[in-house]
């Protein structure tokens, strides 16, 4: 059973699974190499659900109907996302694209899909970046509210149910300099800024009821603090153990020396910036694993996001237990800081 269908100014023959969405994807304009990983992602999402639904012709598994319209399907919400490159961005790494393709196939059947983005507090901007917190949004959260924007309506085409938790970090308060000079030294309007920050994303997005805002706090409690400062302890067993791996930790933070003096109003001192933030993202990632409902997290660029799933991304001893070696899809969106 081969299916003829029009696709822009090309027909694409759609019978052998592998090939002919290989074909797909590179008309779309994905290079060779991301159409083939698209094309292994899609038949391995679909296979497993349905192997008794492929049919095999002369030995090339075909399509059965509903599993060529499910494709389809999975094949429009890729392409939706790349053409809203603008405002978010699929998975970077293969197994985290295999993982979101998954997720979508989970959606299509019925599932709700569980997303979170974490943002930041209004740190200000430029020079009173981390010297004149805010009450609104920061750039951070507004790439995610853009993103969120963009996603839902493509997700709400194809019927895949979609909850979204959108929480602002308030996770500083054990950093004395960073109250200082943000909230003056009074960690409680440092929180109470936090929480003003929540209610102005939150109103941005009133018009989606599929959105939630809290904090970190509201979300994890304790327990993320008690998580972050497992994984620095653990970073810092494996920069001592693997030279390679520290030198990266140093190159980061010679990178971002400017933006860490600006947070702390000093120089860093023993990485300690560079290895809490990958500590942070470290912990969150294995929190949502073991959450039970989250699917997949939706984040700004920076070098740290390779540590939502740091066991497999960044080197195999960062983890505490098997939950730290599952994968989570780790979406982009795109943010501009400026720093002076």
């Amino acid at each position: 059973m081969f299916k003829e269908i029009n696709y822009g100014q090309s027909e694409v023959r759609i019978g052998l699974i592998y090939h002919g969405f290989t074909q797909l994807f590179k008309i779309e304009g994905y290079s060779d190499e991301a159409a083939k990983a698209l094309s292994r992602s899609l038949h391995r999402s679909i296979r497993s659900r349905y192997p008794d639904e492929l049919i095999n012709n002369q030995g090339n598994l075909e399509f059965s109907e509903r599993t060529f319209q499910m494709a389809m399907k999975l094949n429009q919400v890729l392409k939706e996302i790349r053409y809203n490159s603008d405002a978010i961005k699929l998975p970077e790494r293969r197994s985290e694209c295999d993982e979101f393709v998954e997720i979508l196939t989970e959606g299509l059947i019925g599932r709700e899909i569980c997303l979170i983005v974490p943002v930041c507090p209004d740190y200000g901007k430029g020079e009173n970046f981390y010297r004149q917190m805010g009450e609104g949004i920061s750039p951070e959260a507004k790439g995610g509210i853009e993103a969120v924007k963009a996603l839902i309506p493509i997700l709400e085409k194809v019927k895949i149910k979609t909850n979204v938790e959108i929480l602002v970090a308030d996770t500083e308060t054990d950093i004395p300099e960073i109250i200082q000079s943000c909230a003056g030294g009074d960690e409680n309007k440092y929180l109470r800024r936090c929480r003003l920050s929540r209610d102005m994303i939150a109103d941005e997005l009133i018009n989606f009821p599929e959105v939630k805002v809290m904090t970190f706090t509201e979300k994890f409690g304790d327990n993320f603090y008690t998580i972050q400062k497992e994984f620095e302890e653990k970073i810092r067993l494996v920069m001592k153990k693997d030279k390679a791996f520290g030198q990266m930790i140093e190159d980061v933070s010679s990178r971002r020396a400017a933006r860490h003096t600006q947070i702390l109003g000093r120089q860093e001192k023993d990485l300690e910036l560079s290895v809490r933030y990958a500590a942070q993202y470290a912990a969150m990632g294995r929190m949502l694993k073991t959450g039970g409902k989250v699917n997949g997290v939706l984040n700004y660029r920076t070098p740290n996001r390779e540590y939502f799933n740091a066991a497999i991304n960044v080197h195999k001893e960062i983890f505490i237990d098997d939950s730290d070696n599952k994968v989570i899809p780790v979406l982009g969106s795109e943010v501009v800081r400026e720093i002076k």
